[in-house]
């Protein structure tokens, strides 16, 4: 898969070539066969490889290691499990930023490459439509997939860097939430829609990942205090995502079923985050409001 995400960028026939652009693959954990297979001839000398092992794990901690080290203005994030559709895709990218000059962030979808179990297309359905959901007006929304979006470098020094607590699920969601709290706009663009390539996940994997969604939004939730608006679609979306697949009525019940439980465990993500979150942002209050009280104590002392 990472190859074929590599190979995808260098690619693209883009006027970017005489600009410069740069590849960074940040190596989240420890993994010496894939270093040292990025180090080979072949990719040596386009891509750097920069290992993320020795801070936080997970993908906001890799992300954070990349955007260090980037010299870019544009940073655009793509999993490994995704690659650029066509030569021309980057260059798409980079007119995007340049026509919504007032674009903190802009992204696309995921687009299916071959045929998946029902599990992995359902959870692709998913996404792209939390993505539809999230439309505010034009191409304006209030969320990006962490797969495919890309972001200004002044994001990071104006609002912050992707925050490390989160590893996965809904990890990206809460920088997005930062910029738009603090009037910056997200666009969605679906020409810049990504080839998903995910591995044939079992459906516990799937559930398990919709727990740390919920968590995730719980934990932006608490720390932004942002209620997304609700479009009305939410309510009939498990309907309208099977109406979208093109198979049986056996695989359509297994899917409802599917979508039903992935529901029940993003919520319960979500009352797990709330709960959990919120105690840690009450105690860590408790713990900063005793120490300024303490301090104020110690400094009249020594004032005396």
């Amino acid at each position: 898969m990472l190859k074929c995400c590599l190979d995808s960028i260098l690619n693209q026939e883009i006027e970017l070539q005489q600009r410069g652009f740069e590849i960074i693959v940040s190596v989240d954990k420890c993994d010496a066969r894939t270093e040292k297979w990025l180090r080979q001839k072949t990719y040596s000398e386009r891509v750097r490889v920069i290992s993320a092992r020795d801070g936080s794990p997970g993908a906001n901690a890799t992300r954070n290691a990349g955007i260090k080290i980037a010299k870019g203005e544009i940073l655009f994030f793509l999993d490994d499990d995704c690659a650029l559709p066509d030569k021309y895709w980057l260059m798409r990218a980079y007119k995007a930023f340049q026509l919504h000059i007032e674009a903190m962030a802009l992204g696309g979808g995921y687009i299916l490459t071959k045929k998946y179990n029902i599990f992995v297309i359902c959870r692709n359905e998913l996404d792209n439509f939390y993505l539809r959901q999230n439309m505010i007006g034009d191409n304006r929304t209030a969320a990006l997939v962490g797969g495919a979006s890309g972001y200004r470098k002044e994001v990071f020094l104006k609002y912050g860097y992707f925050d490390d607590r989160l590893s996965y699920g809904s990890s990206e969601t809460e920088l997005n939430d930062r910029i738009i709290k603090h009037g910056g706009k997200l666009y969605f663009i679906s020409e810049l829609s990504v080839s998903h390539m995910p591995q044939d996940k079992t459906a516990l994997s799937y559930l398990q990942g919709s727990f740390l969604q919920g968590a995730g939004q719980a934990y932006s939730l608490i720390k932004n205090s942002i209620v997304k608006n609700s479009t009305g679609q939410e309510k009939t979306w498990g309907l309208q995502i099977i109406r979208q697949l093109d198979v049986g009525i056996s695989l359509r019940i297994v899917a409802l079923v599917f979508l039903t439980s992935i529901a029940f465990f993003y919520w319960l993500g979500i009352i797990a985050g709330l709960f959990w979150f919120g105690l840690k942002n009450i105690l860590d209050i408790h713990l900063r409001t005793r120490e300024r009280v303490s301090g104020r104590i110690l400094a009249a002392i020594f004032k005396r």
